[in-house]
């Protein structure tokens, strides 16, 4: 749904429908983590995600169900 390069730590922050993964890519090993998981009924939360490189912070678009 989304990627986004973060410069400062290197790595990619990928946006899909369970959650945001991170995807840092360096030479000794590629290191793939999961830095947020949904429930397991909510798919979607999140459907933008923005990286600030001034403030070095994401901001994402997400839904709320009522």
């Amino acid at each position: 749904m989304g990627v986004v390069y973060n410069g400062r730590m290197r790595q990619f922050v990928i946006l899909d429908a369970k959650g945001i993964t991170t995807w840092k890519r360096d030479f000794v090993a590629n290191r793939i983590q999961r830095a947020l998981m949904y429930p397991k009924y909510e798919y979607r939360l999140m459907t933008y995600i923005v990286y600030a490189r001034k403030y070095n912070c994401y901001f994402a678009l997400g839904k709320i169900f009522l």
